[in-house]
């Protein structure tokens, strides 16, 4: 397990940017799931939504999550919805040292504003203005994230760099 860490949490925590950075200083591999999921695909995520639906979005999400889990040091970004499927919620959590990251969702929400891809590469989840959709969907996923989660991380105030440095310093996926 020691040797591949998955990242979870919703839009804006920071999967992508903590993912590079401890993937860097481990001299891992660091993969986006989403990333993998648009390039297969030939789409952004909010294409596949919109032409194919989203659970044609989670099959293939599934798909990549299973064949990035079979690399040994990897850093995986997942989507923030990954934890919706039981079958990847379970193969993240007995594959990988799972480590969430969990924002309020207001600093979500300005993360997610401040994003100029956001509204191009994500689907709108819910018909809500931005902010309630982000308090909706945060909350209905909190509980399968805390399940999934060998590790929850609260990244509301720290710095990347500063939640990196100290994850490496612990190594908690070695304990």
């Amino acid at each position: 397990m020691a040797a591949r860490i998955a990242l979870i949490g919703y839009r804006g925590s920071g999967k992508t940017t903590v993912g590079r950075l401890l993937a860097e200083q481990l001299g891992y591999a660091f993969v986006d799931s989403d990333d993998l999921v648009e390039q297969q695909h030939g789409k952004s995520i909010a294409a596949i939504f919109a032409e194919e639906g989203e659970e044609v979005f989670r099959a293939w999400e599934e798909s990549a999550i299973t064949t990035l889990l079979e690399q040994d040091k990897l850093v995986l970004a997942t989507g923030g919805g990954a934890v919706l499927r039981e079958s990847t919620r379970r193969r993240l959590r007995q594959r990988a040292f799972v480590i969430w990251l969990d924002a309020d969702p207001a600093i979500l929400a300005a993360r997610v504003a401040a994003d100029p891809t956001t509204a191009q590469r994500r689907p709108a989840l819910t018909e809500s203005d931005p902010i309630r959709e982000i308090e909706a969907v945060w909350k209905e996923r909190r509980p399968w994230y805390a399940r999934v989660a060998h590790r929850r991380l609260d990244v509301s105030q720290t710095p990347p760099e500063e939640l990196v440095d100290a994850l490496v310093r612990e190594r908690p996926w070695q304990s």
